[in-house]
């Protein structure tokens, strides 16, 4: 746009702002009102950004109250004493935001950053005020500043940084009015803190107090990273990412130092706020939770009075939590916990559990870490448990140290380090050496140490403790014995049942609860895992060998059902569809089971017979949003048939067939109505 038109536009708006003074001593009956510039404004933003100049000229609140926020590029807006005005000049190369603080005499007394909403349409300021007291009004006049981009960010944004902004001055009234209408203590702000860091970090204590009785997350982290990063991020500047830094948590700390995972008492011991330690340990702080780059809160601090503190408190922190730990696991079992997960397998089950709870309660060899063997099908829970395990004892399945493809020692290994880097992070960590059958004949000789000694020694000559950690090996080694000899114990025990006369609920009671001989073990398995493995000592480190067999009729029924509520979710979520079926659906996709595929069988014919189906209407517009399909089993007299079909459900019970032909792959539709 020429800058003659710029100049235009210019002397028109200062002749529109002319006649709204006049309007407006008309209206209030005032002869004089207030008319100033705020001087230094235009030379400070065209110095700074390059920008077109900016002019004001501010008026008393009660003469303007009917002018209307956004017409011909003004903006009218009511301000109050000490409060912070922002603005959006932005473009596609990323101008700055800036706020000014507005005194009573409408000079600028300093210059801070502060992310806003959108700016549309582009001639037109949108502004967020932080604080609200008394009021005085100030009208804005743009004279060539044409808006290309903005950044638009939750409509919420401006509460944080009010949150934020009253933590930082410590404005306690502020801070409990933003709180009582609502105000989220624990969001966080654009660029990634909470209102309580920035309480701690400007040691505002009585803020912090507040904060912490709102329910303010102690141990929450903060997201806060690089300049560079997080302008690439949010599409603005680097300058302006450093400016809102500086200026809108705290001077004192370089900006460009990565603060990913800072907690409150990471800042409460990086500026030594002696008493805002105390009061986070009290509410319940961790002293021992790490940062992103792997700091403890003790790293930040040479004070001798608070690394003795922090020593103190994370003492008694690991006492607290050892002990609501004891209670949770008295009130909620393990054994309860992964039933909720697995179906089935309740003897692996039960063995795993006791042996972690020797482990938790300090009944175990320390000398030695907990070594398991799953033996299996596939499919039938093996790696399932170990991955429940990992989640119980850390709490995160980040934490589960499992091999991907192939470890050190194993073939086609082609990077070492990857157990010995895990273990070094976390000694307490769940291995899993999924099939450990595959592995090199070598690997034997480093496992066999482990599990004896349990350390281990790295390709560079450092050895790693890992006597607390948990391995659990799994093994197709006699799947096939395992899975026959269960299912002919089943078959004889049902046999059995039948001529006692027993009902079907105990002949599935009897079909759950068979197991292994020892002769079968002993005999069986155990020959074929000397052949394979040509080591006793290497069996004998084993504390357990686990036997996971194949799923009973009633187990196969829970998971169907699971699975088709694992696919009713989907069709509700992604399409708004309500997913329907019969019990007879779960005895016909129960009978695809393959003992040899576990799980995994009952999945594809899911898909299959159900959700193929479901695809295909979907593909036809067969079936809509906000319907209801049931899942039905049709009956052919003459080949005793079993089929799975969909229905439509419609008002009045009534049920729409939706039919697939199979000879042409086409959909039709044949309606009956059905009572």
């Amino acid at each position: 746009m020429s800058m003659n038109f710029a100049c235009k536009l210019a002397r028109n708006t200062d002749r529109l702002i002319g006649r709204l003074i006049f309007v407006l001593r008309q209206r209030s009956k005032q002869t004089n009102p207030v008319i100033k510039t705020v001087d230094g404004w235009r030379s400070r933003i065209k110095y700074s950004y390059g920008l077109p100049s900016i002019s004001a000229c501010s008026f008393p609140a009660r003469t303007v109250p009917w002018l209307s926020t956004a017409a011909l590029g003004l903006f009218l807006l009511t301000v109050n004493d000490g409060d912070q005005l922002s603005i959006i000049p932005c473009s596609k190369t990323g101008m700055s935001i800036r706020i000014f603080m507005i005194k009573k005499e409408y000079k600028i007394i300093g210059a801070f950053d502060v992310v806003l909403m959108i700016a549309k349409p582009v001639s037109v300021m949108i502004v967020t005020i932080i604080q609200t007291t008394c009021r005085t009004s100030i009208l804005f006049k743009i004279d060539h500043l044409f808006t290309n981009s903005t950044i638009a960010l939750s409509a919420d944004s401006g509460e944080i940084i009010k949150l934020c902004y009253a933590a930082k001055v410590n404005d306690i009234t502020i801070l409990k009015r933003l709180i009582q209408n609502g105000t989220d203590v624990n969001q966080r702000h654009p660029l990634g803190w909470t209102a309580l860091q920035c309480a701690t970090a400007n040691g505002c204590q009585e803020a912090v107090k507040v904060l912490l009785d709102a329910g303010a997350d102690v141990d929450a982290g903060d997201f806060y990273s690089t300049p560079f990063r997080i302008a690439q991020q949010k599409g603005i500047d680097v300058y302006s990412v450093i400016q809102k830094r500086e200026a809108e948590f705290n001077s004192s700390l370089r900006p460009n130092y990565d603060c990913r995972g800072f907690t409150a008492l990471h800042y409460a011991v990086l500026f030594r706020k002696t008493q805002i330690i105390e009061i986070l340990l009290e509410a319940g702080a961790a002293p021992n939770l790490k940062s992103q780059m792997g700091h403890l809160p003790v790293e930040y601090t040479d004070d001798e009075e608070i690394i003795e503190t922090l020593k103190n408190a994370e003492v008694k922190y690991r006492a607290q939590k050892l002990k609501e730990a004891a209670v949770e696991r008295k009130r909620y079992p393990l054994e309860k916990r992964i039933k909720e997960q697995i179906i089935g397998q309740e003897l692996p089950i039960a063995a795993v559990a006791s042996a972690i709870r020797r482990k938790e309660n300090g009944w175990h060899n320390e000398d030695r870490p907990m070594v398991f063997l799953f033996l299996g099908s596939s499919g039938i829970g093996k790696t399932e448990l170990a991955k429940q395990v990992a989640k119980y004892i850390h709490k995160d399945l980040e934490n589960v140290a499992k091999m991907i493809g192939s470890p050190p020692g194993y073939i086609g290994h082609d990077e070492g380090g990857q157990l010995t880097k895990r273990l070094k992070k976390c000694s307490n960590a769940v291995v899993l050496l999924d099939e450990v059958d595959k592995a090199h004949p070598d690997v034997l000789t480093i496992l066999l140490q482990l599990f004896d000694e349990g350390r281990l020694t790295d390709g560079k000559g450092k050895t790693i403790d890992c006597k607390d950690a948990i391995f659990i090996m799994t093994c197709n080694l006699g799947n096939a014995e395992i899975a026959n000899y269960a299912m002919e114990l089943r078959k004889k025990a049902k046999e059995l049942a039948i001529e006692r006369k027993k009902s079907d609920a105990e002949i599935s009671d009897l079909e759950d609860k068979i197991t292994l001989s020892k002769s079968f073990c002993d005999k069986v398995i155990k020959p074929i895992l000397k052949s394979h493995f040509r080591r006793d000592e290497f069996l004998g480190r084993i504390n357990e060998i686990l036997y996971f067999l194949p799923f009973s009729r009633s187990e196969l029924l829970l998971l169907v059902n699971k699975e088709l509520c694992y696919w009713s979710k989907i069709a509700k979520h992604r399409h708004n569809i309500n997913l329907t079926w019969d019990k007879e659906v779960l005895e016909v996709i129960a009978d695809g089971y393959d003992v040899y595929y576990g799980a995994r069988s009952i999945k594809y014919e899911t898909e299959k017979r159900i959700i193929n189906q479901l695809a295909a209407a979907h593909e036809r517009d067969l079936i809509q949003p906000n319907c209801d399909i049931h899942v039905a089993v049709t009956h052919n007299k003459k080949n005793q048939e079993q089929k799975i079909t969909l229905e439509m459900l419609k008002e009045g019970n009534r049920k729409e067939h939706i039919k697939l032909e199979d000879s042409d792959t086409q959909l039709t539709t044949a309606a009956s109505l059905l009572r």
